[in-house]
């Protein structure tokens, strides 16, 4: 996780940027019906949502670095974070990705709704 306002506005931006290339322009188009799918949720639901608690999951955002080229780059450096983890000492994971808050507010609440969440489910 990072917390950086400019980061979290910058891909704030992007998320604009991109919802408009997909939905108004048609500049930017899903490559199958699956990712159309994750498009939509992601567009009208999921992105909204976290963007309005401060923060953005950068796995939500397409690597399309035409239109998204921060989170191309921090998708890009995760990737190279795992590859080089397993490469250099063998641990192995599913994939990586970042979270990017807004600032401490925004994390302390959301680490706040988590303890709760997991409190509410006992």
């Amino acid at each position: 996780m990072i917390i950086d306002e400019k980061v979290f506005l910058d891909l704030a931006y992007e998320f604009k940027t991109w919802k408009e290339a997909y939905l108004e322009k048609g500049e930017l188009l899903p490559k199958n019906d699956t990712e159309k799918m994750y498009w939509e949720e992601n567009i009208n639901r999921t992105l909204p949502f976290t963007i309005n608690l401060g923060f953005i999951d950068t796995k939500f955002l397409p690597n399309r670095s035409s239109h998204l080229p921060l989170n191309a780059q921090i998708n890009n450096t995760m990737s190279n974070v795992t590859r080089r983890l397993k490469d250099k000492h063998g641990f192995t994971t599913k994939g990586s990705s970042v979270r990017i808050y807004k600032d401490v507010d925004s994390f302390y609440c959301q680490q706040c709704r988590n303890i709760d969440a997991i409190i509410a489910s006992k």
